[in-house]
């Protein structure tokens, strides 16, 4: 694509010449050299400025139409107006992902809260029995106490 770009600025630089140069109503570059001992006589070098416009007027039209084929067959699909457009700015993205970080930080408190409550309400029966048990073996204990309190002898 750069050899046609390349070639699209010397066709233009080439036909602007051409043109400049060719001869007008008030004698432009090639009035002075119509003299009977030049190269090409007045018509004759008229024909070849308006041959050569002709020329690189129709390379011109056809290297533009392979220069618009080949940048619609490439990649680059937007135009940069588009995708300025449609790129976030980086306070959008910022405030983009601060609004996701707090959904996500909620509903990590959220599951906290929960499995909070789950395990209170596993741990409640279990301290519940480790009471009871806790009683059971108190008084256990307070009986053995006194059966070997019997079993042992005052001395008075």
């Amino acid at each position: 694509m750069t050899v046609f770009l390349v070639l699209q600025i010397i066709i233009i630089v080439a036909l602007v010449a051409v043109i400049l140069v060719q001869k007008t109503s008030s004698d432009g570059f090639t009035g002075a050299s119509s003299s009977p001992n030049s190269f090409l006589t007045g018509r004759a070098t008229a024909n070849l400025f308006t041959r050569t416009t002709a020329i690189l007027a129709t390379a011109f039209i056809v290297n533009s139409l392979a220069l618009a084929y080949m940048a619609s067959k490439s990649e680059k699909s937007a135009s940069v107006i588009d995708k300025a457009f449609k790129e976030k700015t980086l306070e959008e993205k910022a405030a983009e992902a601060k609004k996701n970080l707090k959904v996500k930080i909620e509903d990590l408190e959220d599951s906290a809260q929960k499995i909070k409550e789950e395990i209170k309400n596993k741990i409640e029966p279990v301290k519940k029995n480790i009471k009871k048990e806790s009683s059971e073996l108190k008084q256990k204990i307070e009986e053995k106490t006194e059966e070997l309190k019997k079993q042992v002898p005052t001395s008075e």
